[in-house]
């Protein structure tokens, strides 16, 4: 595991911060309120009036939401004593680190709950190193992953007397080393299993999102293609909508219609997460499986994120050295 702030040396002149989403300290009300309330008390996450939005979120949607969020939560097996989404991404920077040598220093930082970005970006800026690298994990570009990592680093420096040169990783949605890891990792899941429908369930957003909706379709096109899967099989749908007005159409109603059209076998992909966490486990592998089975269905299968898995962490590599990383 990576070492502790207080005892980390500086091997390399470059510093290279994964980041992702966030994820509540437990499984226990209080830590899930808080981490709501930095979630969600956000203008790349919920764009409306600023004094409005902290008044919704932090008197209303998060003390409500908090207890029913945190009984999902507990739901997730404990990694190692801590929640799976930081976890299973520490092991995938400490690998990322071994691949990388002295040519880089590897960081994670998570946008809300715990193991923040400025905490982390605070032991960047004091061990002085020259170059930042930003490495937003989400394939797809969105404003409440991307945007909002990348607004959250140059707003830590803002009015720094000294700080590094910054550089961000572009999305990753269609390099063909992020495709072949997860086509990889797809066929070794399914084995030699022909199924009726492939889903390939990403996260939802606001409908004006169109760019990260093109790059979603894109992501399912260039994996059917690897894995020679007919388009009529195919379907792209997206989850964890907050309202109907968000992209479409959506994996609850898409798996009901499908078990209820006779569909038997199922697949189920979630490429728009490259760590498993609550939208995977409970969303899709729990819920999208008691839909499908409740309404006809018979077999599903989900195949896990790539999380630390070897040839992600080849391919991850690849995808650092193509971009003059």
């Amino acid at each position: 595991m990576q070492q502790k702030s207080e005892t980390r040396k500086r091997h390399s002149d470059i510093a290279l911060l994964i980041a992702n989403y966030g994820t509540p300290k437990s499984a226990k009300v209080g830590d899930v309120r808080r981490y709501l309330r930095q979630l969600l008390d956000n203008r790349h996450v919920m764009t409306m009036n600023p004094f409005g939005r902290k008044i919704l979120v932090n008197c209303i949607i998060a003390p409500l939401r908090a207890p029913k969020s945190a009984a999902l939560y507990a739901q997730l097996p404990l990694d190692n004593g801590e929640m799976p989404l930081l976890a299973i991404t520490r092991r995938f920077a400490d690998k990322v680190q071994r691949k990388l040598s002295t040519r880089a220093d590897v960081f994670v930082g998570m946008t809300a709950g715990t193991n923040l970005i400025k905490d982390t970006l605070a032991e960047i800026l004091a061990l002085g190193y020259s170059q930042l690298m930003v490495v937003p994990m989400f394939p797809h570009y969105a404003e409440s992953t991307t945007v909002n990592i990348i607004d959250e680093v140059y707003s830590f420096f803002r009015g720094k007397a000294s700080f590094p040169c910054i550089s961000v990783l572009p999305p990753f949605y269609s390099s063909p080393y992020y495709i072949d890891s997860l086509s990889a990792l797809i066929q070794r899941s399914l084995g030699d299993v022909v199924y009726d429908k492939y889903l390939f369930s990403y996260h939802g957003v606001p409908d004006a999102h169109c760019l990260y909706v093109t790059q979603c379709h894109e992501t399912t096109k260039l994996l059917c293609e690897s894995l020679n899967i007919p388009e009529h099989k195919a379907v792209t749908s997206f989850q964890s909508r907050m309202h109907d007005n968000w992209s479409s159409p959506f994996s609850d109603e898409v798996v009901k219609n499908l078990a209820s059209e006779g569909v038997k076998k199922l697949a189920v992909v979630a490429p728009s997460f490259t760590v498993d966490c609550l939208e995977t486990v409970v969303e899709i592998n729990k819920n999208l499986r008691q839909l499908f089975m409740s309404n006809g269905g018979g077999e599903f299968c989900y195949v896990p994120c790539l999380n630390d898995d070897d040839s992600w962490v080849d391919g991850f590599f690849k995808i650092l050295c193509k971009s003059e990383f």
